[in-house]
C-alpha cells in the first residue's frame, strides 16, 4: 500500500498543546469548562460552543482583534521535525491534510509554513479586523470524518490508499476510513483501542517511519 492521502489532526498531533482554543484561553486567564461541559453533554451545538467561548474572550478583553488571536497562537509549541515528516510523505507520493476541530488560524500558518496541501478547521469571524462572536463549523469535532470523506470523493482516494493519525477519540472515525490509523500520544482509552498504531514522540519522523514500513 502506498499512501496517496495522509490525514493529520492537528491539535495534540501537530501541536504539543492538546487544544488551540484552550491555549488561547489560558492566555487570556479565562474558563471555558461550562461551556465544554454543556456542548459534550448535548445542551449546546458546537457552534454555540464556539460562540461562547469567543464571547470569553471579549468579556475578559473587550475588543479584539484577528492579528491578536493570531499572534497568540503563533507562540503554541509544535511537534518536532514536521517540515521533514511531511517532504517525505510527498515523497511517497502522498497528499497531506489537516482536518482540526481547532481554529484556523493555526491551522492554516502550520499548513502554509510545512506545505500541507489541503486544511480544514474552524473559522472565527470577524468585523473591521475584530473579533465577532460567530463564525463557521468546517469541522465537527464529532464526525470528522464526514470531512475526510468528502475529500476522498474529491480526489478519488479510498480507504486503501488513506491514511490517518489522530489523538483523541474524535479522531476514531477518521481511523475507520484508512487503511493505516496511526494515534500520537493517545489521550484517552477509545483512541488506544481502535487505532491500528501507536506512537509516543516529540518528534514527528517515527509516523512517516511507520508508514513508509507500511508500504512496503
Amino acid at each position: 500500500m502506498r499512501p496517496r492521502l495522509t490525514v493529520f489532526d492537528m491539535d495534540g498531533v501537530l501541536t504539543r498543546s492538546i487544544s488551540s482554543w484552550q491555549y488561547v484561553h489560558e492566555h487570556f486567564g479565562v474558563d471555558n469548562s461550562e461551556n465544554l461541559r454543556r456542548y459534550l453533554a448535548g445542551e449546546i451545538d458546537y457552534m454555540e460552543f464556539l460562540r461562547s467561548d469567543v464571547r470569553l474572550w471579549l468579556s475578559a478583553r473587550g475588543p479584539v482583534r484577528a492579528q491578536d488571536i493570531i499572534s497568540v497562537l503563533q507562540g503554541i509549541p509544535l511537534r518536532r521535525d514536521i517540515g521533514e515528516a511531511f517532504s517525505r510523505l510527498h515523497s511517497l507520493g502522498s497528499a497531506i491534510a489537516i482536518i482540526s476541530g481547532g481554529i484556523f488560524w493555526l491551522a492554516r500558518m502550520i499548513g502554509e509554513r510545512y506545505g500541507a496541501d489541503y486544511v480544514f478547521a474552524n473559522e472565527i469571524y470577524c468585523r473591521d479586523g475584530f473579533l465577532v462572536p460567530d463564525g463557521r463549523m468546517v469541522v465537527d469535532p464529532k464526525n470528522k470524518s464526514a470531512v475526510l470523506a468528502g475529500l476522498q470523493r474529491r480526489l478519488g482516494i479510498g480507504r486503501g490508499e488513506t491514511v490517518s493519525v489522530g489523538d483523541t477519540e474524535q479522531d476514531v472515525g477518521m481511523f475507520e476510513l484508512s487503511a493505516l490509523s496511526i494515534a500520537v500520544d493517545p489521550k484517552d482509552e477509545a483512541v488506544r483501542k481502535r487505532c491500528m498504531l501507536i506512537i509516543n514522540s516529540d518528534s514527528l519522523l517515527p509516523v512517516v517511519q511507520a508508514i513508509e514500513d507500511f508500504g512496503r
